[in-house]
């Protein structure tokens, strides 16, 4: 028994000995760590818990909502917060509560596009600007002046050229917001391609390609996924705003911003058509804030012990 025993302890110990057992064990570690440190944060988890709950109400929008979105009913015009309607209706008998969970699927495709959109073309010329120095210059300063303008104003200009429309939108939100995702990519590669494994990998003959893939874009994974979240909330803010100004969205589809906006004219009348749609925004938007400081405090090298 013992003979055996201390086979099998022989057995393990060569087996974890192994570089791609090391490998594993390590990133399983790293991934555990991370985990329990945004479980303790408490600003990530309030952030996720609300995330999950707008999530929720987009994906089961059609079981929760107690009425069709754009089903008109005029006897029961502008009513105010009842059983019946529990945040009123607007000004064509339509049914607040269900208007905002059939919203919330459009905020959220918002959000995901734009900032998909601005992630693919930020990381792939971040990357180039800070692994190639010949290119660095010129992609800098370019981004330098698209930094110039505002990102909201800078959208409104782009739906003006594009025209107004959902699909527009999305595109402008993304163009506005490729700049902030070149200059963090940028710095995170420049950082790490100084490191003494990009020098060993050059050493044995790595390709750039191999390098960028391999190497690199690893290690700029985090930066990447915090100033995602914080940008998603930028973008559902600045595609609400773009609908408020009637540049979006277009009635009669249910959006947060162009509900709010139809309810500038009554506002003295019948205060429920916008204070919804706006606790609406502000709770994803709250709520992608709360995550992604959450996400940057513990993904921070300087946090970690």
């Amino acid at each position: 028994m013992q003979v055996q025993a201390r086979a099998e302890d022989v057995k393990t110990k060569w087996w974890q000995n192994l570089p791609l057992a090391k490998s594993l064990s390590n990133r399983d570690s790293y991934l555990r760590m991370t985990l329990r440190r945004l479980v303790r944060n408490k600003s990530a988890m309030a952030g996720l818990v609300i995330l999950v709950l707008l999530l929720l109400s987009a994906i089961f929008a059609p079981q929760l909502a107690p009425y069709d979105p754009l089903k008109m009913d005029f006897r029961a015009r502008l009513s105010p917060p009842s059983a019946d309607h529990w945040f009123g209706t607007n000004e064509f008998g339509r049914d607040i509560f269900s208007m905002i969970l059939y919203g919330s699927r459009i905020s959220i495709m918002v959000g995901f596009i734009s900032v998909s959109f601005a992630l693919v073309i930020g990381v792939i010329l971040g990357v180039i600007a800070g692994y190639f120095d010949k290119l660095d210059n010129l992609i800098m300063r370019i981004t330098d002046v698209w930094l110039a303008f505002p990102t909201f104003l800078l959208a409104i200009a782009i739906v003006a050229v594009l025209g107004p429309g959902l699909t527009n939108a999305m595109i402008a939100v993304g163009i506005a917001s490729t700049p902030q995702y070149i200059r963090v990519v940028r710095g995170a590669v420049l950082s790490v391609k100084e490191q003494e494994y990009i020098a060993a990998a050059k050493a044995l003959g790595a390709t750039n390609r191999r390098i960028v893939l391999n190497h690199v874009l690893p290690n700029v994974v985090a930066p990447i996924i915090v100033l995602s979240t914080l940008r998603f909330a930028t973008a559902i803010l600045s595609a609400a705003g773009l609908s408020f100004l009637g540049l979006g969205v277009q009635p009669p589809t249910p959006e947060w911003g162009a509900m709010a906006y139809a309810s500038r004219s009554y506002i003295r009348q019948a205060w429920w058509l916008g204070l919804f749609p706006g606790l609406a925004i502000l709770l994803m938007v709250l709520g992608f804030n709360l995550l992604g400081d959450g996400l940057r405090d513990v993904l921070d090298p300087r946090m970690k012990q």
